[in-house]
């Protein structure tokens, strides 16, 4: 707090008149009462920090819940990447199986229509 009364006697012993010593005294008093208002209505008090506190932890919590859902996801999707690589490596086995047959297949019809043109030459005397 100010001493206004003090004020109001060093002016006025600096020859200033009482009254405006006085409306000096008042305008400090009130301007530096705005000033702490002012800062007071900016300043946290303890349970408004205490409570941001908790709703902050009530948040990390959260979160941290959040983080564990997403590593069992994750953990839920390399296993399911790891059965579609499985699946993926016995389709391409059986894939060059089938195609490992198709090509015997085509050899034994690809000889097989080679003799059968060379016997249908043979028998219409093109060939000795």
């Amino acid at each position: 707090m100010i001493n206004t009364l003090s004020i109001v006697r060093r002016l006025s012993k600096s020859g200033i008149n009482r009254e405006q010593a006085e409306a000096f005294a008042d305008v400090v008093q009130d301007t530096l009462a705005d000033a702490v208002n002012q800062q007071n209505a900016s300043l946290a008090t303890k349970d408004f920090v205490h409570d941001e506190n908790k709703v902050l932890r009530g948040e990390i919590s959260d979160l941290r819940g959040d983080v564990s859902d997403l590593r069992g996801e994750v953990s839920d999707l390399r296993v399911e990447v790891s059965d579609l690589r499985g699946d993926m490596n016995t389709t391409a086995s059986d894939l060059r199986t089938v195609i490992s047959a198709v090509e015997t297949r085509l050899v034994y019809w690809i000889v097989g229509t080679g003799l059968a043109v060379i016997g249908i030459l043979v028998a219409a005397g093109v060939l000795p």
